[in-house]
């Protein structure tokens, strides 16, 4: 169970037990879960908020990201390969984006158009080897920006129509 504070009417809840490198939390509307991944311990995990139970998916391969699925059960996911879909039974890669084993997918979002963003970056951060992707679902994934060290943190405009990487 998680540790709970309130803070200002807030509650957070702290899993520091629960991951090796813990990140990318998105909040699921459709069930009422938050969502995170464990980078390097490869899983997804699930929290419902009203019960505090966790579910954990084991995907077999490093985690970057993962977002709901837009009238679909499961998530889009950003692994160490490229992108595929997480469901109860685990991971399903459909876009191998990244065969060398020096680069994996990091950080990653939704747009309001439905296309799932990610970057991609060496594992021992060298310059210019970073990507950012983007990928539709139905189509392979394209480079957006090339040249990069770390993607992270995105964030859109009010508009989103424009990407901010920190």
């Amino acid at each position: 169970m998680a540790n709970v504070r309130t803070y200002s009417n807030i509650d957070v809840a702290v899993r520091s037990d629960a991951s090796d490198v813990g990140d990318g939390p998105v909040f699921d509307p459709r069930t009422g879960h938050l969502l995170w991944v464990d980078i390097y311990g490869c899983k997804v995990f699930q929290d419902d908020l009203s019960t505090g139970r966790q579910t954990v998916t084991d995907v077999g391969m490093m985690v970057g990201a993962v977002a709901p699925r837009d009238a679909h059960d499961g998530f889009v996911a950003a692994v160490a390969d490229g992108f595929g879909f997480v469901a109860d039974t685990g991971l399903t890669l459909v876009d191998r984006v990244l065969p060398q084993p020096n680069l994996r997918m990091n950080d990653g979002k939704v747009d309001s158009h439905g296309r799932f963003w990610a970057g991609s970056n060496d594992m021992g951060f060298a310059p210019g080897q970073g990507r950012l992707h983007r990928w539709d679902g139905d189509a392979p994934s394209v480079v957006v920006a090339d040249g990069l060290v770390l993607p992270n943190g995105l964030g859109w405009t009010w508009r989103a129509v424009q990407g901010v990487i920190p």
